[in-house]
């Protein structure tokens, strides 16, 4: 039931990534999955199906935690979209973990 700010990104031809120009708010849904709701773009049709979450206190560095898998219009506004999002995989199947801490 966590709650985030998150932006999407792309990759392009040249493999360069792009991240779309509108931060979202991520949260977790439980079983492993996670949502955006209230996107103001259907960024999984343009693409933008990389999920970052910036850096902040408890985050030194900017990751990315998984992809968007689906996306759905609103009922109740036509310039919205619900995201659903997936993992990159399950956190069971870990084998490593890496903890990174930054000195100020």
């Amino acid at each position: 039931r966590f709650e985030t700010e998150a932006w999407l990104a792309r990759t392009l031809a040249d493999g360069a990534v792009q991240v779309a120009p509108d931060p979202c708010v991520l949260n977790g849904q439980g079983r492993g999955q996670m949502r955006i709701s209230q996107a103001r773009a259907d960024y999984f049709r343009s693409g933008h199906v990389i999920v970052l979450v910036p850096e902040s206190q408890g985050l030194p560095a900017p990751m990315t935690v998984g992809r968007v898998t689906s996306a759905a219009a609103r009922g109740d506004s036509a310039q919205h979209f619900d995201l659903q999002v997936t993992p990159w995989g399950p956190a069971e199947k870990l084998t490593h973990v890496y903890v990174i801490v930054t000195e100020r």
